[in-house]
């Protein structure tokens, strides 16, 4: 009935709307955590930052942790405004169990890149290379939305602008504007992986829910 089809919907609505509201103070806590960790300073941030040495000795918690260090202040407030950035603009396709699968895998996925095929780098920390990572993850996701057609060709042109800067980043180095901190180079290559990790996770996705429909419909 037409009641009971109400209810369906408002009970849904009220469910998103909690998802939603726990996803924002998520948000907040890890921001929080990040603050926390600069404020306490190097105790904290030797402890967590990606350490090569380290990590092949057993402390794995580095692989996910070393996202969380940074190297000063600015450092910090560059990539918290490209984090609140992202999730203001692609919040929907980063929200829930997805968005936590994202940020998990894309990290992971990064570490897992610089310990493997970046054994010259000793240590590294930021969330540049999540950040890149999380971007393309939710553009290409915002892409083959069927339901949002409105931003599918705006991440389309995203897309080629940050494989552009990636391409640039490999062959010739940092951009010109790329910021400089305390005469620490940027570690393009994280970039790199981040930019893949996330590729990989969202075809990961995209064919799961394929191959979801083609069942469904066959049933």
């Amino acid at each position: 009935s037409e009641y009971e089809y109400y209810f369906d919907c408002h009970n849904n609505m009220k469910s998103k709307l909690k998802i939603s509201n726990l996803f924002w103070w998520l948000i907040i806590g890890f921001i929080a955590l990040m603050i926390l960790i600069e404020l306490v300073g190097d105790p904290v941030n030797l402890w967590l930052r990606y350490d090569r040495q380290a990590i092949l000795e057993g402390q794995l918690w580095r692989l996910f942790t070393g996202h969380l260090v940074h190297l000063g202040w600015q450092h910090l407030l560059l990539n918290l405004a490209g984090l609140i950035l992202t999730y203001l603009v692609f919040y929907r396709y980063l929200i829930g169990g997805q968005g936590i699968a994202a940020v998990l895998g894309i990290a992971f996925g990064v570490s897992i890149g610089l310990l493997w095929f970046s054994p010259g780098l000793a240590w590294y920390v930021g969330l540049s290379g999540l950040l890149h990572g999380l971007l393309i993850f939710a553009a290409i996701m915002a892409v083959f939305d069927k339901t949002n057609s409105n931003r599918k060709y705006y991440s389309i042109l995203l897309i080629v602008l940050l494989l552009i800067k990636i391409g640039y980043e490999q062959i010739i180095g940092p951009l010109p504007t790329s910021a400089v901190i305390k005469n620490y180079r940027v570690i393009t290559v994280a970039h790199l992986y981040g930019v893949t990790s996330g590729t990989i996770l969202v075809i990961i996705i995209l064919v799961r829910r394929y191959l979801i429909q083609i069942k469904r419909s066959t049933d």
